[in-house]
């Protein structure tokens, strides 16, 4: 588990957009995992590929064809060692 604590992410979609695709398609030796955390829903479809998730408390891994959903404020690495499509969503209050 990471004793580290997680740092903050800014997600900038586009100007006039709520959505933000980023699409991961080799691995980058360059472009380390971090821990951290954001406000916003995340959704990551992992299209090729397999590895380990650290989300939270929980440590697993993952392989092909799989949906994962990680909720606000939830620290999780990036998956960095894989192919896969990643879309970053705001969160919706409701009041």
């Amino acid at each position: 588990m990471n004793k580290k604590k997680p740092i903050l992410e800014k997600v900038y979609p586009g100007f006039g957009s709520s959505v933000l695709v980023k699409k991961h398609t080799e691995f980058l030796k360059t472009n380390k995992a971090s821990w951290h955390f954001h406000p916003e829903l995340e959704l990551v479809y992992v299209n090729k590929g397999q590895g380990k998730r650290h989300i939270g408390n929980h440590l697993s891994y993952f392989n092909n064809s799989q949906l994962l959903l990680i909720g606000p404020n939830l620290p999780h690495n990036g998956f960095t060692a894989v192919s896969y499509t990643h879309l970053t969503l705001p969160t919706i209050y409701s009041v």
